[in-house]
This record gives structure tokens, sequence and C-alpha cells, in this order.
């Protein structure tokens, strides 16, 4: 199942993880419940339990965070569909589902492009300046 689509998208949610260190600390194991509850585009608990796994949290902490998020999201949707049904149906907006899926699989798209082309400069720059710092220890070493 690896190809070069799923491997941009684990490498950006990687790329993020590492850039958000500080924010994963901080609200970790609470954090992690509210992303697999609230229903953001691509948030859930299989999304979840990679980002806790590749944010270097504890199998354990994850495995519960998702436990608990997945069960509070089920209890949610469960009291919410029918509501959010009338709605829908009241405006006659599923006909307008089709375009908005279009709309997020075309901007989901994008930003993995996007999120690659950034890795790709931060690592260009990282390994430019890891080639400065080792000519200049080879410069030093040869003036010894």
């Amino acid at each position: 199942l690896q190809n070069e689509f799923v491997a941009d998208i684990l490498s950006s949610v990687e790329f993020i993880a590492h850039q958000n260190r500080k924010r994963i600390d901080r609200y970790g194991f609470f954090g992690l419940i509210v992303f697999v509850w609230i229903p953001f585009m691509a948030s859930g608990v299989l999304v979840g339990a990679m980002l806790g796994l590749v944010g270097r949290m504890r199998f354990q902490t994850v495995l519960s965070a998702c436990l608990i998020g997945g069960t509070a999201a089920s209890v949610t949707w469960a009291y919410t569909a029918r509501g959010i049904i009338e709605v829908m149906e009241r405006y006659h907006a599923e006909a307008l589902l089709p375009v908005i899926i279009g709309l997020v699989v075309v901007m989901a798209m994008l930003h993995v492009r996007a999120n690659k082309q950034h890795r790709q400069r931060e690592l260009l720059k990282t390994r430019i300046a890891s080639a400065k710092s080792a000519q200049e220890q080879m410069q030093l070493s040869s003036e010894d």
C-alpha cells in the first residue's frame, strides 16, 4: 500500500509534527482526544492515531485518547445526525455534497503538494548547512 501520494502525506504529517513539537508536548493527550472527537477535515481515530504515533506519544496514551475521542464522536453523531439531516433536507443541501466533497479533495491535494515543496526547500537548506559545516570542519582539521 506504499505509493508516492501516501508517502507524501506521511512525510507531511511527520514534518508538521516535528515543527509543532512544543504544542504536541503541551496538549498531548487532551489535544488528541479533541482532534479525534471534533469532525475536522481528515480527522478521526485513524488519523489521530497516526498523528499521535508520529508525534512520538506512547502507544497506550494514543490508544486511550483515540478510544475516548472516538466514543465521544460516536455519541455526538448519534444525537446530532438527525438534526443535520433535517437541515440538509429543508434547504436541499444534499445536491451540494458532491461539490463540497470535490472541493475538499482538490484542496487536500493542493495542500499536500504545497507541503511537499516546503519540505523539499527545508531539506535543501538543512543539507546546505550540513555541507558547509562539514567543509568548515575539514578546513579546520587540515589546518591542524
